[in-house]
């Protein structure tokens, strides 16, 4: 669509029917997802045993015009502590 028939919106839906403006990708230009760092660890779910642990991001910035989508804002990995919730060494029956 040209200019000269009316206002031109930053609507991504565009892109899908095929009816942007123009210069839409110069005036609407794509922003990517934007994510905080990642928190530290947290400590084990179980003490004394296998169990797992998690880290998360937030959101930051929603994508808009079709930028690149938000990466996976949690991961979680196996462990295992030594201690319990007390601090005292795991017992016998522990596995360790």
């Amino acid at each position: 669509m040209d200019r000269a028939y009316g206002t031109c919106y930053c609507d991504e839906d565009c892109v899908n029917t095929k009816d942007c403006c123009f210069d839409y990708f110069t005036e609407c230009p794509a922003q990517d997802c934007v994510v905080s760092a990642w928190s530290f660890w947290s400590g084990c779910a179980k003490p004394c045993q296998p169990s797992v642990r998690v880290r998360v991001r937030h959101v930051e910035q929603q994508p808009v015009n079709s930028g690149d989508p938000c990466p996976l804002l949690e991961e979680r990995a196996g462990c295992r502590e030594h201690r319990d919730h007390r601090g005292s060494h795991c017992g016998l029956n522990s596995g360790i």
